[in-house]
């Protein structure tokens, strides 16, 4: 089982529910019919998912059972998981739970961290590579990135000039 999202908060009072999602596109949900929550419990369901359509950086949820604000209420802040056998992906891509820890080099050998986190936006994600006090934020675009090892842990990079100076904190 893969985490894929996170249930945030309801919308509305029909059942439907905002989700945090660390899958690619909605298709990710709608193809594998059923989803998994882990509520804050501990307590695993699954669900069949009846629609899912983004709106603003959020995807709005509507599951099988949950047709009430109470319904969606009591799912708030569930974790929600996927077979791993029911997502496909491009020879190209990973999974963001694949990426996270990799070591990041330079494509000189040097390294400059490890993936600590991603964040998402409408353009392409953003990998988070931290080393001690330092932190860069690496555009995921095919331009930077160069090599994706996730068997070996690592990823390689070309900066484009300036990238990590810009992004020193």
């Amino acid at each position: 089982m893969i985490l894929v999202g996170k249930v945030l908060r309801p919308h509305g009072t029909g059942g439907l529910v905002r989700v945090l999602a660390y899958a690619g596109p909605e298709t990710a949900f709608t193809d594998a019919g059923t989803i998994f929550l882990k509520r804050l419990s501990g307590e695993i369901r699954g669900f069949q998912v009846l629609e899912v359509k983004p709106h603003k950086r959020v995807l709005l949820m509507r599951l099988e059972g949950v047709d009430s604000i109470a319904s969606a209420e009591d799912i708030r802040g569930a974790g929600i998981f996927l077979s791993a056998d029911t997502l496909s992906r491009d020879d190209d891509e990973a999974f963001w739970f694949e990426l996270m820890g990799l070591e990041v080099y330079l494509d000189t050998g040097e390294s400059i961290g490890r993936v600590s986190g991603i964040i998402s936006t409408p353009a392409h994600d953003i990998y988070v590579v931290r080393q001690g006090s330092k932190e860069y934020l690496i555009p995921g675009v095919h331009e930077v990135i160069r090599e994706i090892d996730v068997e070996a842990g690592s990823m390689v990079i070309t900066p484009v000039e300036g990238l990590l100076e810009m992004n020193e904190v």
